[in-house]
């Protein structure tokens, strides 16, 4: 699960990343948009 990598250790520069980006909140809603727009594209062909 998503949610799992990135509490997981190996992704440690993630979270450092994602850290910058809460900084940025336009950024941060403009990523969840586009990853929203990525996961219904990803699996609507599947359904």
């Amino acid at each position: 699960m998503p949610f799992e990598a990135a509490t997981s250790p190996r992704n440690s520069s993630f979270r450092k990343v994602a850290r910058l980006a809460i900084d940025k909140k336009t950024r941060i809603r403009e990523a969840l948009l586009e990853k929203r727009r990525l996961f219904v594209t990803s699996t609507t062909p599947n359904l």
